[in-house]
């Protein structure tokens, strides 16, 4: 069983993978850390680049827009680790009121 638990939201790309890729770089075999992706194409791209580099990283879904993502995040890792050691919320999420389109810069 895993030591230690990290999970990375928002880590598909960018700042997020970055972080992913240096704690399972830094952590031991046996400790487990899981990035999470609203998208099952994206999460697997990811942990594929990092398996690439020789990383072993796990992949959850979960989407800041839904409600009912965050429980069941939780009870995942509880499930199969009993909790978690260290989690990052790197995501993003501004719900918009319906009918209005996003801000564009310089309009």
């Amino acid at each position: 069983m895993a030591r230690r638990i990290a999970v990375i939201a928002g880590a598909t790309r960018g700042i997020g993978f970055a972080l992913t890729r240096a704690l399972a770089r830094a952590w031991d075999a046996d400790d487990r850390v899981y990035l999470t992706a609203r998208r099952p194409a994206d999460g697997q791209a990811a942990v594929d680049r990092l398996a690439a580099d020789g990383l072993a990283v796990g992949w959850l879904p979960f989407d800041l827009a839904d409600p009912a993502s965050p429980g069941r995040l939780a009870a995942v890792l509880g499930e199969r680790h009993g909790g978690v050691d260290v989690a990052l919320l790197n995501g993003a999420y501004i719900p918009r009121p319906a009918g209005r389109r996003p801000m564009m810069r310089g309009r």
